[in-house]
């Protein structure tokens, strides 16, 4: 199945959303090995996903799930504070 046919299912766009930020949730009592690393990377990781949702949002004139998908990416980013504000 292609991300770009008709039949999107929302779970495939949260399962990317949760991967983009992977390094903050991980089960209590895991630490992550450096913090600062791991905020550089997520900030990265949040790039590409948006490049990938904006992709999808932009080839589609009816189906929203691209443009909900980047909401929710955004809304994430800001709760871990590492909105760009773009």
């Amino acid at each position: 199945m292609s991300l770009f046919s008709s039949d999107r299912n929302w779970l495939e766009f949260l399962s990317v959303v949760d991967a983009t930020f992977s390094d903050f949730t991980q089960p209590p009592g895991e630490a992550v090995a450096d913090p600062i690393e791991s905020k550089k990377e997520c900030v990265e990781r949040i790039s590409v996903t948006r490049a990938f949702f904006l992709g999808l949002a932009q080839n589609s004139d009816k189906d929203r799930s691209g443009l909900l998908a980047l909401l929710e990416l955004e809304k994430r980013a800001r709760i871990h504070s590492l909105s760009t504000g773009d």
